[in-house]
């Protein structure tokens, strides 16, 4: 599967932003605990528990999305290519159409000795 680096880097630094921002929060809240603060606070804690868990959902999602949808673009491109190789071993023929076609199934990692066994083709 190809997921090109700057996606899996961008995916890096928005899961990165968002251990910052509910590390930032949490020693907010924690402050606040221990001073004696927590009904004088800026932000009121509840509302800070609404946003991180908000955040975390848009945050999941979005990678969610991000991942399956560069899978998906993937998996057309793998069948896109293996059907227009299929059509190319139509211009072949006999033991070479069969043993062109095995090691399309099996996407280019087989064997002499897995050829051999599984296409009934002498060595």
């Amino acid at each position: 599967m190809e997921i090109k680096l700057k996606h899996v880097m961008l995916i890096i630094g928005i899961i990165t932003c968002f251990v910052f921002i509910v590390s930032f929060s949490i020693y907010y809240v924690q402050k606040a605990i221990y001073t004696g603060n927590i009904c004088n606070c800026t932000i009121p804690i509840p509302i800070i528990i609404l946003v991180l868990a908000s955040l975390g959902l848009f945050v999941g999602s979005f990678t969610y999305y991000f991942m399956i949808n560069k899978l998906i673009k993937v998996e057309k491109k793998i069948e896109s290519t293996k059907k227009n190789l299929m059509t190319f071993t139509d211009l072949l023929v006999g033991d070479e159409k069969r043993i062109i076609k095995f090691i399309i199934e099996n996407k280019g990692k087989v064997g002499q000795s897995s050829i051999v066994k599984n296409t009934g083709i002498n060595k």
